[in-house]
């Protein structure tokens, strides 16, 4: 027995040596001052250089333009990664928002009812974070609760998207009212390194005006065929990294 009684202690002290004692050192990483800003880009004129270069003629019966008169969208849970760490989940559960909410990880918790608007920023302010080599941002697109506290954007309860305008053929407008229920991550990849000194800037632009576009086609909002290509735009038409000269763009 008291052999035994000695090889339990010299484990425990084994135990000890090896960093699970209250007096075992703890590593600190640094941290930096660090802001991001959120551009909303609504205008529906601007295509993007790929699709500048295609070729590929407007067909009869597809809209010929598109105009958005407002809208809003939902955000949340804003968080620097590394793109080898993350699972995207589409599918939030409440289960998942309590996570987030208890993260550390989570930069800015939101939620954040942001415009349809031509041009628009939206400064989040100033946090610390970790110094580390962050290559995307993972944020979730959420649907508005009652229990959200959302004020004068009482009507996103139930929406995590809100979007009215007109899709046109030849002289004729179409209106449309788009609003979706859809909450999903959203990975942002570009460089959000956070560097051991200043107190660098981000941006991420979401090019909300190109989210009922295909190439060189316009994509009526109110037909259900092209919802698809709607949520893939919703995910993908968004860019994001480090302003170094804060001008609101990455400079890529």
């Amino acid at each position: 027995m008291r052999t035994k009684l000695l090889i339990a202690a010299m484990l425990l002290a084994a135990l000890g040596l090896a960093g699970c004692g209250s007096d075992s050192p703890t590593t600190t990483i640094p941290t930096q001052p660090a802001t991001l800003k959120l551009v909303i880009d609504a205008q529906t004129n601007n295509l993007l250089a790929d699709e500048l270069a295609r070729t590929v003629p407007w067909n009869a019966g597809e809209p010929d333009s598109l105009t958005i008169n407002g809208g809003k969208f939902v955000v949340r849970s804003l968080k620097f990664t590394d793109v080898a760490d993350y699972t995207i989940d589409t599918d939030i559960s409440a289960s998942d928002e309590a996570r987030d909410q208890s993260d550390p990880n989570v930069l800015y918790r939101g939620p954040y009812v942001l415009p349809m608007a031509e041009i628009q920023t939206v400064d989040l302010g100033t946090v610390t974070v970790p110094v580390g080599d962050y290559n995307a941002l993972l944020l979730v697109l959420h649907e508005g609760k009652s229990t959200d506290g959302l004020g004068d954007d009482a009507d996103m309860v139930g929406h995590s998207v809100w979007v009215t305008g007109f899709v046109w053929y030849g002289g004729t407008a179409e209106p449309f009212d788009f609003q979706l229920d859809l909450q999903t991550e959203i990975c942002v990849q570009g460089n959000f390194s956070v560097p051991g000194s200043g107190s660098p800037e981000y941006v991420v632009k979401f090019d909300v005006g190109q989210w009922f576009r295909f190439g060189d086609r316009w994509l009526n909002p109110n037909r259900l065929e092209n919802l698809p290509l709607i949520y893939q735009n919703i995910q993908r038409r968004i860019r994001g990294g480090r302003d170094w000269d804060g001008d609101e763009t990455t400079g890529t």
